[in-house]
């Protein structure tokens, strides 16, 4: 219900707005949300990518320069004390990951109606995606560690750590599993990369500076895994470490268009 109030409020507006409308001109800042009216989780307004903040600057009416900033960081960590049946064990396990992102582009806009502006431009940025775990395990004095650097295992990963360990670590290192399912962190690895866009869209102003838009265009990303490392040591066993040198590298060419409308306010 709210819902439909606020799309017949914004129906409304665009309707019956009479004034003249303020469009950008010379030193001119903008900036927008993602607006999705029917998202079935409620979620109806959303930064661009989900996290990352856009604004964009006009030279003059004409030229405008766009610059996006993205960052986001998410960390879990699960502590559980174990009775094994006369045996005390205390384990914990952390998990860290995030992206980051940074894009310029430029925007060519035309005058198409007193209220629309059309334009057309393109933008370079780059990505990185973070990943990364540690876990620890104590049992009646003995201790073991694991890091797991630029990397969110899953149960293969780890298990495969596991089966290249002596019985008694086997058993140390096994009871990590739980955990990192309970963390409910996405198993994945870390990777950087380059993007390229170009783009064409509308913006429709309805008053007093604000708008709303559409943008749809070509988009390339690239982007390489990070070499992995896992360390871990044991009380009295010693420690060692694993390194992954991997090149994979994935690149996607396709057209895009927003799955929202754009709401941008002028000033």
């Amino acid at each position: 219900m709210k819902r439909i109030v606020f799309l017949a409020m914004l129906f409304a507006l665009v309707c019956n707005v009479s004034m003249a409308q303020d469009k950008p001109t010379k030193g001119s800042f903008s900036t927008e949300v993602n607006f999705k009216p029917f998202e079935s989780n409620g979620n109806m307004f959303s930064l661009e990518d989900g996290y990352a903040f856009k604004v964009r600057y006009f030279l003059n009416e004409e030229s405008a320069l766009r610059f996006k900033l993205g960052f986001a960081r998410d960390a879990k960590t699960n502590n559980v004390d174990l009775d094994l049946g006369g045996y005390s064990a205390d384990q914990e396990v952390s998990a860290r990951w995030g992206d980051f992102s940074l894009s310029f582009g430029y925007e060519r806009h035309f005058n198409m109606t007193k209220r629309i502006n059309f334009y057309v431009g393109g933008e370079l940025g780059f990505y990185r995606h973070f990943a990364s775990m540690e876990g620890e395990i104590s049992l009646d004095g003995a201790k073991f560690d694991f890091e797991f650097s630029n990397m969110i295992p899953d149960e293969n990963s780890l298990g495969g750590i596991i089966n290249g360990l002596d019985h008694e670590l086997q058993y140390l290192a096994g009871m990590f599993k739980d955990p990192i399912e309970q963390l409910g962190a996405e198993p994945g690895q870390a990777y950087w990369g380059v993007a390229a866009n170009a783009f064409a869209g509308l913006d429709f102003y309805v008053y007093k500076g604000f708008y709303i838009g559409s943008e749809l265009g070509l988009n390339i990303k690239s982007h390489k895994t990070s070499d992995r490392e896992i360390k871990y040591s044991a009380t009295d066993l010693g420690s060692d470490k694993i390194k992954f040198n991997d090149n994979t590298r994935t690149t996607s060419i396709k057209f895009r268009i927003e799955p929202a409308i754009r709401l941008g306010l002028t000033f």
